[in-house]
């Protein structure tokens, strides 16, 4: 039989509150607990979906986009992207939710030689520059590429090697 958990355990184990759980709960990230009040439970599923969730929100996907992923999966999808995504498998999750905020065709023919542009010090010798008139959508998208690609940066520092 497949292991169950208290809230409290489940808690404890995922690295969460039990008010965390109520909360993904409440907004459909995580499905209701196995019977109700004092009996209920939470299987191994739960702890996965929690654990996968973490993962994508240090990749600062919001909460709604997390759940639109979370909720597709079955517990062996959940497993599978959890893997993934431990083993550094950045470049599935990511790109697909910045395609999706900035459609790269759209982009291209809105903005012309004449645009002005803002600069974004990302790190040592790493710009971005972006069109100073961006949409509200499309502004949120870069602000989440900003603090991606930041994280990312400040974590290689270290292994900077100059070629």
């Amino acid at each position: 039989m497949a292991e169950q958990f208290r809230i409290g355990d489940l808690a404890a184990k995922a690295g969460v509150t039990k008010r965390t759980i109520h909360y993904y709960i409440n907004r459909g990230l995580l499905p209701p607990a196995h019977g109700t009040g004092i009996m209920s439970t939470y299987s191994e599923d739960h702890l996965l979906r929690i654990m996968l969730i973490k993962k994508l929100q240090e990749k600062y996907l919001p909460l709604e986009r997390i759940r639109n992923i979370v909720a597709e999966l079955d517990t062996s999808g959940v497993r599978s992207l959890l893997e993934q995504e431990e083993k550094g498998a950045q470049a599935a999750a990511y790109p697909a939710m910045v395609s999706e905020a900035v459609e790269p065709s759209a982009y291209r023919a809105k903005y012309s030689a004449g645009t002005c542009y803002v600069k974004y010090q990302l790190g040592a010798g790493v710009e971005l520059l972006c069109p100073k008139d961006l949409s509200d959508r499309e502004r949120a998208a870069v602000m989440n590429i900003l603090a991606y690609a930041k994280r990312v940066l400040s974590g290689i520092k270290e292994a900077r090697l100059d070629v």
